[in-house]
């Protein structure tokens, strides 16, 4: 019997959309200086996907913003523990 070969298609995660549309949202409301709607998006987009860098980099420099030292340093310290390399805050 011949073998069959699998093509080996990427399987897509349903969520990658709706994670890329949260994580711009949600930059897109911290620049504009509307902190807490941008908290609000990065924490639900953290619901998601707990580990997201960028999530954990952008609460960090929300919460040292909003002069929340402590909560900054604590999602300081996890993205850097996701990502050390790429910490820029």
């Amino acid at each position: 019997m011949p073998k069959h070969k699998h093509s080996s298609l990427v399987k897509l995660d349903p969520n990658q959309n709706q994670v890329t549309r949260l994580i711009g949202q949600g930059f897109s409301l911290h620049q504009q200086g509307k902190l807490t709607e941008a908290q609000a998006i990065y924490e639900q987009l953290l619901t998601i996907e707990p580990n997201h860098f960028d999530a954990q980099q952008l609460l960090g420099a929300l919460f040292n913003q909003t002069r929340e030292f402590a909560k900054a340093v604590d999602f300081l310290t996890r993205a850097l523990h996701i990502n050390p390399k790429q910490v820029a805050y």
